[in-house]
C-alpha cells in the first residue's frame, strides 16, 4: 500500500505523521502504564501518590498535545497532500489519455476514483491511522508494564497475541479476493447505469423503458450478490478477532484473581492491572474495523493506479512534430479494431480531397465514424497510416491535429452550466473579449441602432443564435459594452496602477493630473470615444436602451470617484472639501466630452494639446498650483 501511495501522491508528510501519531500513542500508554503504580498508592501506601499522579498529569497532557497536533495536521495532509493531490493527478492524466479511452466504463472509474477511492484514501490520514497506532502501540507498552507487576499476566497477554495475529492475516487474506470482486461488479454497474442514461431516447421511443433493462438488472444483482458475499467473508475473521481478545482478557481476570488468592498478587495491584487491561481492549477491538478500511484504501489506490496508468499515445519530441501542408485527408491500408483480433476496418484506402466534400455513405456499423475518429487520431490504426496535409496524425501533437479540424459529434453533451459557458466552451474568456470587441467597432461605425446582429456574430465566429445565448437580446449587447469597456478603463483606480507620482502622494490623487492621463487614455483609443459619442447621440431617445444608464452616468461618476482620496487645496478643503467639488467635476466631463467632438472633426486636433488649454480654465491658479 505505501509503495502504491509513494506512487501517486508521495508519502514524506504521512510518514512524517505517523511518527507524530505513534509517539502520542507511546507516550499515551506510558501515561496509562504509570496507572498502576498510581493505583497500588493510592489504594495503599500513598507516600508516592503525588509522584505518580504528577507524572501521569504530565503524559498526559503530553499525548494530548501531540496527538492535536498530529490531528490538525492530518486534516490539512488528507485535503491537500491526498484529495487534491490524487483529483490533480486524475485530471491531468485523463487530459493525455486518447479520446477512444473514454466509454461507458471507464468514465465511471473516473468518476468514482475522483469521488469514492479519493474520498476512502484521504481516511488513512485522519482515521485509520491514529486509530491503528492507538490499537497496538498502547496495548504494547501497557503490556510491557504489567511485566514489572506480573510476569504470569503479562505471559497470558503475550500468547494471546498469536490467535489475533491469526484472526488478523485470515481477515485479510479473505477480503482481497472478495472485495477484488465487488469492485469489479461495481465497475460494470457504474458503466451500465451510465449507458442506461445515454439510452433514455431509445428505450422510451421503443416502449422498452417501461419493463427495464435487462443488462443493467443483471449488473445490479450480481453486485448485490457480491456485497453479500465481502460481507459474509469479513465476518468471520473479525468475530474469531473480538473473540481472541475477549478470552485473552477473561484469562488475565481469572489468573489475576488465582494469584490474589494465592497471596502472589497484592489487591491493589491485580484493581490497577484490570484497569489498565480493560483500557487495552477497546483500541484492539477498534483495529478490526480500522484494517478493513486500510484494506478499502489499498483497493481504491489500484483502481486510481490503473487510470492513470493507463498509457497516453505516444506524441513527437519538441521540435520534431510534421508539419502539415493543406488539410487533404489520406487513408492508406488502414487496418483497425477495437479488439486487434476483430478488426472494424481491414485494407482501407481513402482520399478526402481539399476543397472538395467528400461523403462516406454506408449502414449501420460499417466503420463511417471509426474512420473520422482515427483520422482525429482517437486511436492509432493497427496497420497502415492517416495523414492530413501529408503528414502522419502520429507525428503531428494533439495541439496541432485539433487546431486543423473541427468535430461535430452524433450526440450533443453540454455541461451543466449555463448556456454562455456551454457556447464558449474552451476559450470563454476570449470568446467574451470577441463579443465586446466585435460590438464596440460595429456600434462606433454604425450605431446601435443600425446594427445587426448577425454582423456581430459574422466578426467573431459563432451563430446569431449563440450570440443571443450569450447576451439574451439586442439590448443585453449595449449593457456588456458598458460593463466590460468603457466603464472599465481609464478609470481612478487604473490610474492608481499606473504608478504616476501624482497618483502616489500620500494625501491622495491629484484631480488635474488625473484628467489629464484621462484625456492621454482616451486620445489613444478613438473607437472608444467614437462609441461613446455615438450612443450618447442615440441614447436622447428615451426608448434606447442606453438611455437610463447616460442619465444616471454623472450620479454614478460622483459615487464612484467620491470611493477614493483626492488630494485638494487648503481653500477648497475649508469650503467644504470634495463634497463642494461635484459642480467642478461635471463641468470637467462636459468638457472632456465637448474636446472629444472637436477630436472628431477635420483637420484633427490632439486632445492632449486641446485638454492643455481647458486645465488652467478649469483649474486656475494661483490655487491648484501646487496640486496638479
Amino acid at each position: 500500500m505505501w509503495t502504491l501511495m509513494g506512487k501517486l501522491v508521495g508519502i514524506r508528510e504521512l510518514r512524517r505523521l505517523t511518527v507524530v501519531f505513534g509517539l502520542s500513542s507511546a507516550v499515551q500508554g506510558v501515561a496509562l502504564a504509570l496507572m498502576i503504580p498510581f493505583l497500588r498508592s493510592f489504594l495503599g501506601d500513598r507516600r508516592d501518590l503525588a509522584l505518580w499522579l504528577t507524572a501521569v498529569v504530565v503524559l498526559g497532557v503530553a499525548s494530548l498535545v501531540l496527538g492535536s497536533y498530529a490531528t490538525m495536521a492530518s486534516y490539512r495532509i488528507s485535503v491537500y497532500d491526498v484529495c487534491d493531490a490524487l483529483i490533480r493527478r486524475i485530471g491531468d492524466h485523463v487530459l493525455a489519455l486518447p479520446l477512444g479511452w473514454f466509454d461507458a466504463r471507464s468514465e465511471a472509474a473516473v468518476a468514482s476514483g475522483v469521488s469514492r477511492e479519493v474520498n476512502t484514501i484521504s481516511h488513512v490520514a485522519s482515521i485509520v491511522m491514529p486509530t491503528l497506532c492507538d490499537a497496538f502501540i498502547i496495548p504494547g507498552v501497557m503490556a510491557a508494564a504489567v511485566v514489572f507487576v506480573d510476569w504470569r499476566l503479562a505471559l497470558i497477554m503475550l500468547l494471546a497475541v498469536g490467535p489475533m495475529a491469526w484472526a488478523w492475516a485470515l481477515m485479510r487474506r479473505r477480503t482481497r479476493a472478495a472485495d477484488a470482486v465487488e469492485t469489479q461488479a461495481a465497475a460494470r454497474t457504474a458503466g451500465r447505469l451510465i449507458e442506461y442514461a445515454r439510452l433514455q431516447s431509445v428505450l422510451r421511443s421503443t416502449g422498452a423503458a417501461s419493463t427495464g433493462w435487462p443488462p443493467l438488472e443483471e449488473a445490479l444483482d450480481d453486485e448485490s450478490r457480491a456485497t453479500l458475499q465481502t460481507l459474509r467473508v469479513k465476518g468471520r475473521p473479525a468475530g474469531y478477532f473480538t473473540l481472541s481478545i475477549q478470552i485473552a482478557f477473561a484469562l488475565v481476570m481469572a489468573a489475576g484473581l488465582s494469584a490474589v488468592m494465592n497471596a502472589s498478587l497484592d489487591e491493589a495491584a491485580y484493581l490497577a492491572i484490570m484497569a489498565v487491561t480493560a483500557r487495552m481492549v477497546p483500541p484492539l477491538s477498534q483495529s478490526v474495523l480500522y484494517a478493513a478500511e486500510m484494506h478499502n484504501s489499498e483497493i481504491a489506490l489500484r483502481a486510481i493506479d490503473a487510470i492513470v496508468s493507463a498509457e497516453p499515445l505516444p506524441e513527437p519530441e519538441p521540435g520534431r512534430a510534421a508539419t502539415p501542408v493543406g488539410t487533404q485527408i489520406e487513408f492508406a491500408g488502414v487496418t483497425f479494431g477495437y479488439d486487434p483480433a476483430a478488426p472494424v476496418v481491414a485494407g482501407i484506402d481513402l482520399k478526402a480531397e481539399e476543397g472538395a466534400v467528400t461523403a462516406l455513405v454506408g449502414p449501420s456499423g460499417a466503420g463511417k465514424s471509426t474512420l473520422l475518429r482515427l483520422a482525429a487520431r482517437f486511436w492509432d490504426v493497427d496497420r497502415g497510416g492517416v495523414t492530413i496535409g501529408g503528414a502522419d496524425v502520429r507525428e503531428q501533437t494533439d495541439e496541432q491535429l485539433m487546431g486543423s479540424m473541427a468535430l461535430v459529434f452524433q450526440d450533443a453533451m453540454i455541461a451543466s452550466d449555463t448556456v454562455a459557458n456551454n457556447i464558449a466552451l474552451g476559450k470563454p474568456e476570449a470568446t467574451r473579449e470577441q463579443i465586446v470587441e466585435a460590438a464596440t467597432r460595429l456600434v462606433a461605425r454604425h450605431g446601435f441602432n443600425g446594427l445587426a446582429l448577425q454582423e456581430v456574430a459574422d466578426a467573431v465566429g459563432i451563430t446569431q443564435a449563440g450570440l443571443l445565448h450569450y447576451i439574451g437580446n439586442k439590448d443585453g449587447l449595449v449593457e456588456l459594452l458598458m460593463s466590460d469597456r468603457y466603464d472599465r478603463q481609464g478609470t481612478p483606480q487604473d490610474f492608481l496602477d499606473s504608478g504616476d507620482p501624482a497618483a502616489a502622494h500620500p494625501d491622495g490623487m491629484s484631480l488635474p493630473a488625473y484628467f489629464r492621463y484621462l484625456v492621454a487614455f482616451n486620445e489613444a483609443r478613438p473607437q472608444l470615444m467614437e462609441l461613446y459619442m455615438t450612443l450618447g447621440l442615440e441614447a436622447t431617445d428615451p426608448e434606447h436602451p442606453a438611455h437610463g444608464y447616460f442619465i444616471d452616468r454623472p450620479d454614478q461618476v460622483w459615487e464612484y470617484y467620491s470611493g477614493f482620496s483626492w488630494r485638494l487645496p487648503p481653500a477648497i478643503d475649508e469650503a467644504g472639501g470634495w463634497e463642494s467639488m461635484r459642480p467642478l467635476v461635471e463641468m470637467v466631463l462636459e468638457a472632456m466630452d465637448g474636446a472629444q467632438i472637436r477630436y472628431f472633426r477635420r483637420p484633427a486636433i490632439s486632445l492632449v494639446e486641446e485638454w492643455a488649454r481647458w486645465e488652467p480654465v478649469l483649474f486656475p491658479s494661483p490655487l491648484w498650483d501646487d496640486y496638479r
